[in-house]
């Protein structure tokens, strides 16, 4: 995997890259100074096709907004996943104790309606309740 690199050096890279060769064909047949003006031209080229194409090399995505944030869906849909999840000895405990909650209010309210619906039967025998 590469490291992400700056303009700068990309540019650097680049005019090595498409130069090289040329300067060593041109040191042999011409002077020093047509070297020296082919490094700059095409410097300025490639310069000129980044700001045009507007390429950043390797850029890192744009950090989400607070909005993206709140809209993401975590893992933690559900006690059983958030246990999967727990971290800490007190996170799991605070869940243990949670659902064994729930389970107790559910089964308490369960038996209270049971029981009222047993009194409404025996005091009223002629309309019934389920």
């Amino acid at each position: 995997m590469t490291a992400p690199i700056s303009t700068k050096k990309a540019l650097k890279w680049l005019k090595w890259f498409y130069a090289e060769d040329e300067l060593e064909e041109e040191v042999e047949e011409d002077s020093d100074d047509d070297v020296g003006e082919l490094e700059v031209d095409v410097a300025e080229s490639s310069e000129e096709f980044v700001a045009k194409s507007r390429l950043k090399w390797l850029s890192k995505p744009k950090p989400p907004t607070r909005r993206y944030q709140r809209n993401v869906v975590t893992a933690k849909s559900s006690p059983t996943d958030y246990v999967q999840n727990a971290v800490t000895l007190k996170n799991y405990f605070d869940v243990l104790i949670t659902d064994d909650i729930k389970r107790q209010i559910c089964t308490h309210t369960n038996e209270e309606a049971e029981r009222d619906i047993a009194t409404w039967n025996s005091a009223h025998p002629n309309s019934p309740r389920q």
